[in-house]
């Protein structure tokens, strides 16, 4: 097998690597799949969104009287704006690797990087969602610190969630409301007895628009398995308890602009004045977004202890 030397070789490799990367970071994205699009605009750091202030006039007040011009309404629009956080990480191979078995290395930087990638972001889409207000507990409390090992998940609270989002007039997400959850809660909610109207994928009338990781929908919510949903230690007057949230969402609760989408790099394999003998290439990726909540009311989050352990 010979050296990856040449420039072209070298080229070659970066639009390999950049393809594959890419593919490893899509297939793996929980949050940011739910995403609003928007549009970064070239030459702006900051994108900024108008927020149109409801008007709430009733028929009663809205009626005209002839001869009578009615009083005009208060219209205007607050500003939501956010600016990017830029995210990177890259590893090293050696000469002696790569000449021992290039693909396989690079195959393998390729994946890590993607892998982990798509972590950091929907890590921080999730804190940053996880930040807002809207949040339920299971029965009568009222409190994370609250929670025991019994306030585990049930049916119940996917069912409230999707009625305060309806209550709220919020817009499903092409058909339903999306609910994402950690596999330990998922676990309960099938454990549970009465949820029988759980419709697995298989049976959906429109199979081809089933977003990943979907494992069906109950009430009117499709779920979402991810094991990457974060969960966190409380010590409260229940003992201490791992919290797993669940987030019940519907559209436009949240925007994730990308200034840059997620780019990969593997520096040429020649000599430099750091690596004068050409012993080391590094694989890189980076990537520039900003996550925004717009619409308050269209997202709750539910936690819940688990009947299985954290892993």
């Amino acid at each position: 097998m010979s050296n990856i030397t040449t420039t072209t070789e070298t080229a070659n490799l970066q639009a390999y690597m950049y393809k594959k990367a890419l593919e490893n970071f899509r297939a793996k994205l929980y949050f940011y799949d739910m995403w609003e699009k928007a549009v970064w605009e070239d030459g702006n750091y900051t994108i900024k969104w108008l927020k149109f202030n409801k008007l709430s006039l009733t028929h009663s007040s809205a009626e005209l009287n002839e001869w009578s011009t009615p009083s005009e309404q208060n219209f205007g629009a607050t500003t939501v704006s956010a600016t990017p956080k830029q995210f990177g990480e890259y590893v090293i191979l050696t000469d002696m690797l790569l000449d021992t078995d290039p693909i396989s290395y690079v195959d393998g930087a390729v994946d890590e990087i993607g892998d982990n990638m798509a972590r950091i972001i929907d890590d921080y889409i999730q804190d940053t969602i996880d930040a807002w207000s809207n949040v339920l507990f299971p029965w009568a409390i009222t409190q994370r610190s609250s929670l025991t090992s019994a306030s585990t998940f049930s049916a119940a609270h996917l069912n409230l969630a999707r009625t305060k989002l309806e209550a709220a007039g919020v817009p499903k997400i092409d058909w339903q409301y999306v609910a994402i959850m950690h596999p330990l809660v998922y676990h309960d909610l099938l454990a549970e007895s009465g949820t029988n109207t759980f419709i697995d994928i298989a049976k959906y009338s429109a199979p081809d628009r089933i977003f990943r990781w979907e494992v069906g929908s109950l009430f009117g919510v499709r779920i979402i398995v991810s094991w990457n949903v974060k969960y966190y230690t409380d010590a409260g007057s229940g003992g201490t308890v791992d919290v797993y949230p669940t987030y019940v969402i519907g559209k436009g609760a949240y925007w994730v602009p990308m200034l840059q989408n997620i780019t990969t790099y593997i520096t040429p394999r020649q000599a430099t004045d750091s690596d004068p003998l050409a012993q080391r290439i590094k694989v890189w990726a980076k990537v520039a977004f900003a996550c925004k909540i717009l619409q308050s009311d269209a997202l709750w989050r539910v936690e819940t202890a688990t009947s299985l352990w954290a892993n």
